[in-house]
């Protein structure tokens, strides 16, 4: 599929090359329309100077400080208004007039202000700046708030839920934006550097060309500037297939601690709880205390404010009456009803992901992720990305995502959905013989019956 893409893409060159020639046959006038052999002669003759050099040298510092000044502001101030209202007010009408106004006026204002060397610049800044800053602006904005949720449950602070979910959920959608930017940038400087007239530039020596009727030469750097464009955005597209992965060393054998009888005692209470949507109310004065001496179920018909509960205990709803007492310093673990994969990590490094702001020894980090991937049956899928797997098997991803904390509290929203009987008896087992080792409270929202040697707490909601 590669190489045909490749193909079709010489063909388009031909056909474009055919349609020249054709062209300049046709109209017979070289010093105007000049044949494709004088145009590669006078092109591979620019190469042969070292004008030709200087020329391009220069105006690809030019252009590449203006798409780095554009693409800062741009970032910056998009990045804010995605989080900010009072800064997404403050500048669409600013970069609404930017765009709004033609680039002509701005370039002979900008021929009063500025000296020739920097008015290409400044062009570049303020015509890549609005598309930067609306593309930054939206992508952050439309990042999956579920995924957000995820990173902030398993303890990622402001900055890292930035860093580690909505940069990379971005990252096509700014990729996008840079590439159509730069398009658009190349052709801005060259266009300001052929009316300001400094002394070097691609703009310049078309300028020069075009006073002096040196059509060819004119192409030749015509041709130079669409070939810097071009590289430009190669080199765009490689950027974006970069991908930094999390390093883990050779996994060791890894079982867990033999469960003992003198672990801390540990619990949690909800006081009077009450959760509204509109007038419809649910979790009515809810009161009830969980513990680690047994695994909690809880059960009721859908819509009865089991997820809800889960929401709550976890501290993503904050809008509730009542009090959810939990002691400073627990850690918290979630398995969400849907299983919130991050699409960009595979198996390995989703599981990983929760682990990140709890741990630092990498070696720890292999270890357990090695072992619950051979206990769930992923071992095999463990280079596999989400959008490869069935929903049974990112469900299993998204349970041993939550196991591998070793939190304090954890919570299991329906873990065994999706799941044939064996895969259910295997996933059970391990969540029993997982917790009866640490001893976490558990809370577990759930249709299904549970049976278990070990003691289950059945709360019912009403």
């Amino acid at each position: 599929m590669k190489y045909k893409r490749i193909y079709i893409q010489l063909f388009s060159i031909m056909c474009m090359a055919a349609v020249w020639e054709l062209t300049a046959i046709h109209i017979n006038l070289p010093a105007v329309f000049p044949r494709l052999e004088e145009l590669c002669r006078q092109t591979l003759k620019l190469f042969s100077t070292s004008h030709f050099y200087i020329e391009t040298g220069t105006t690809v510092l030019r252009g590449f400080f203006g798409l780095t000044l554009a693409s800062a502001s741009g970032f910056l101030l998009g990045t804010l208004a995605a989080f900010s209202p009072f800064c997404n007010s403050f500048c669409r009408p600013i970069v609404v007039l930017l765009r709004s106004i033609p680039v002509i006026s701005f370039i002979l204002l900008a021929m009063l202000w500025f000296s020739p060397n920097y008015l290409p610049v400044f062009i570049a800044w303020i015509t890549l700046f609005p598309i930067i800053y609306q593309n930054t602006a939206t992508a952050i904005h439309n990042t999956d708030r579920r995924w957000v949720e995820m990173a902030a449950t398993f303890g990622y602070k402001p900055f890292g839920r930035f860093m580690q979910v909505y940069l990379p959920a971005a990252k096509n959608a700014l990729f996008d934006g840079w590439t159509t930017a730069s398009g658009f940038g190349w052709r801005a400087v060259i266009m300001g550097e052929a009316l300001a007239q400094p002394l070097h530039g691609i703009g310049s020596s078309m300028k020069t060309a075009q006073a002096f009727i040196q059509v060819p030469q004119l192409m030749a750097w015509t041709l130079v500037a669409i070939a810097i464009s071009y590289l430009f955005d190669v080199l765009l597209h490689q950027a974006r297939k970069i991908r930094f992965t999390y390093k883990l060393p050779s996994a060791q054998p890894f079982s867990l601690p033999i469960p003992q009888s003198d672990l801390p005692f540990k619990k949690l209470s909800v006081i009077k709880l009450e959760k509204r949507f509109g007038q419809h109310s649910i979790l009515h004065n809810y009161s009830v205390q969980f513990d680690n001496t047994a695994i909690t179920c809880i059960k009721g018909t859908s819509g009865q404010g089991k997820t809800t509960l889960l929401r709550l205990l976890a501290g993503l709803d904050l809008q509730y009456n009542g009090e959810i007492r939990i002691p400073n310093g627990y850690t918290l673990s979630y398995a969400f009803q849907e299983d919130r994969l991050l699409p960009w990590l595979n198996v390995r490094e989703n599981i990983v992901f929760a682990l990140k702001p709890h741990c630092k020894n990498r070696q720890y980090m292999a270890d357990i992720t090695t072992y619950l991937l051979a206990e769930t049956g992923l071992s095999e899928h463990a280079d596999k990305y989400p959008s490869q797997l069935s929903g049974g098997q990112r469900q299993r991803v998204n349970l041993a995502r939550a196991l591998c904390v070793q939190a304090d509290i954890l919570l299991l929203d329906e873990p065994l959905t999706g799941l044939d009987d064996n895969t259910k008896q295997q996933v059970l087992n391990l969540i029993l013989e997982w917790t009866g080792s640490r001893r976490p409270i558990v809370i577990w929202a759930t249709h299904e019956n549970i049976r278990t040697a070990r003691n289950v707490n059945m709360e019912t909601l009403k």
